[in-house]
């Protein structure tokens, strides 16, 4: 490896949330805003809290 190759990514979690719905997307820095890594929405009343879902959002996607 080089000394410039970097093993994780700097990623942004985004989230609207909402009462009746939930939008939860992975961003790469490079890749803009139009360009999720991955994204998905949700019925908020079916979870208890945002940690909840937020952890079945990262399971699902495989991104830390």
């Amino acid at each position: 490896m080089t000394g410039n190759m970097r093993l994780e990514r700097d990623l942004i979690l985004a989230g609207d949330i909402g009462g009746t719905k939930t939008n939860l997307a992975i961003y790469a820095p490079d890749s803009g805003l139009k360009n999720p890594l991955a994204s998905t929405a949700y019925a908020s009343g079916e979870y208890a809290d945002l940690d909840s879902m937020l952890a079945e959002f990262l399971a699902d996607t495989g991104l830390k």
